[in-house]
């Protein structure tokens, strides 16, 4: 058990840092695109900072407002990019509506033992370097700045758990479905869930 504890804790750990080194690099590309000069993540950091201080809101779904902080890296992307990314915050939100009134919920001590874990990962990441360099932009600490995407890791907490439910639902009625089908039924009923909260959703753009 403890065994298995450990993998479990590994690949959680893995993934993390696999999608914060995604993060920061694909924002590398995106600016790397745009600018030959030096990437300048002390740079970002304090317009993201400006953002974090004034609260800026980017949009609001179903009257729940979606803060410039809450996207990670939202100053290196230009105005398309930025809309996508909005478009994923609400989309997430809206998972987390729908399954809160389903009767799934994320605790408090849940979202906090996660965000734990991943300032501890962050520290023994390989490139923690990009990662505070772009928080020192911010002046805020590592664990500063994970309580600022509290209710990010709580949306995407409370999107696996639907997740994991939608799956346990499509194995249950198909017991003899191979594992490959099974994450594409999963992934697809998902993603048709999500197309049909956003275009029944309430979504007001801001431009600030």
């Amino acid at each position: 058990m403890n065994t298995k504890r450990n993998k479990s804790r590994i690949s959680k750990k893995a993934i993390f840092i696999s999608v914060l080194a995604l993060i920061i690099l694909t924002s590398v590309l995106i600016i790397a695109a745009k600018s030959a000069d030096v990437i300048d993540f002390l740079q970002i950091g304090k317009n993201d900072k400006k953002a974090f201080e004034n609260k800026n809101v980017v949009a609001e779904v179903n009257d729940v407002k979606i803060h410039e902080y809450e996207i990670s890296m939202y100053f290196s992307l230009n105005e398309e990019e930025q809309k996508k990314a909005i478009d994923r915050a609400a989309a997430l939100y809206l998972i987390y509506d729908y399954a809160l009134k389903k009767g799934f919920t994320v605790s408090d001590m849940e979202v906090q033992s996660q965000l734990k874990l991943e300032e501890e990962w962050i520290q023994e990441a390989t490139n923690k370097e990009i990662f505070y360099d772009y928080i020192a932009g911010l002046d805020m600490t590592a664990s500063e700045y994970l309580q600022s995407q509290y209710n990010v890791r709580r949306n995407e907490m409370m999107a696996q758990k639907l997740y994991e439910s939608i799956k346990a639902e499509i194995s249950k009625a198909s017991p003899d479905i191979s594992a490959d089908d099974l994450k594409k039924s999963t992934d697809d009923r998902l993603s048709q869930l999500k197309s049909q909260l956003m275009k029944n959703a309430v979504i007001k753009y801001y431009n600030n």
